[in-house]
């Protein structure tokens, strides 16, 4: 009798078999994991100070397609903060802001902002927080704080004279930047992981309260090459490229956007 051919499928990996069941790329999935047990770990570990210093941050940007990027914020859980970051004080750009602090109030998710003066009014009160860049920092001390109508929360860091000037006016949490090759500034040359160490371990040693956020080429599972020496990651590119691998496993259903 002749050989029957065994016409089984072959055996797929465990890898395979989540992609298969929820239809979310294994990358990403693993990413999704990454980042939820990022947020668990924080909720766990309270601040000595008492700040609310996040452990992600997705930095919004209007020129990368704004209406994605709203949708997005009900895809991913509270904890991850928002920064606005625009220097156009007019137009489209001021009602993308406006709709952003609405929905940020409405999901209680914080939102820091960067940009001009006149982007603070009409924002509710309980998301407001100021991003300085690198530039805002190093303006004279009196026309820096005239241009603060937020309260400083954030500073972007490329070195140490940054981070002596985000010191004097009271910043309690640092953007080092950037860590790794990114897409949004490809020029710019990576810090690596041994040069942001070196780095944060200074920055923390002027002043053990300030919180770091690493910025630059991060996603949820690099940063477990930085644990000990990062408190979250921030990230622009990111966070869409992971909402269009798949929708996150625990996703709620989408409420409608302020209009």
């Amino acid at each position: 009798m002749p050989p029957v051919a065994d016409k089984r499928q072959p055996h797929a990996t465990m890898r395979n078999r989540q992609q298969i069941a929820t239809g979310i790329p294994a990358r990403a999935r693993e990413e999704w994991f990454a980042l939820r047990a990022l947020l668990a770990r924080r909720r766990k570990r309270a601040c000595p100070d008492g700040m609310e210093a996040p452990a992600a941050v997705l930095i919004f940007t209007p020129e990368r397609s704004g209406e994605e990027m709203l949708a997005l914020l009900d895809r991913l859980p509270r904890e991850v903060a928002v920064l606005y970051r625009c220097y156009d004080e007019d137009g489209a750009a001021g009602g993308m802001l406006l709709r952003l602090a609405r929905l940020c109030a409405a999901q209680r998710r914080l939102l820091w902002v960067a940009g001009g003066r006149r982007q603070a009014s009409g924002l509710p009160l309980r998301v407001k927080g100021r991003h300085l860049p690198a530039w805002m920092m190093r303006l004279p001390g009196q026309a820096a704080r005239r241009r603060q109508r937020l309260r400083p929360m954030s500073a972007a860091v490329h070195d140490m004279g940054e981070g002596r000037l985000a010191r004097r006016l009271h910043v309690p949490v640092l953007l080092v930047s950037p860590v790794f090759a990114t897409a949004s500034h490809p020029h710019a040359r990576p810090l690596g992981v041994y040069r942001f160490a070196r780095l944060a371990r200074h920055l923390r040693r002027a002043d053990r309260s300030r919180r770091i956020l690493a910025l630059g080429g991060m996603t949820a599972g690099r940063m477990r090459r930085l644990r000990g020496l990062a408190d979250g990651f921030a990230a622009i590119g990111y966070w869409s490229r992971l909402a269009a691998a798949g929708h996150a496993p625990d996703r709620k259903p989408d409420r409608p956007l302020p209009s």
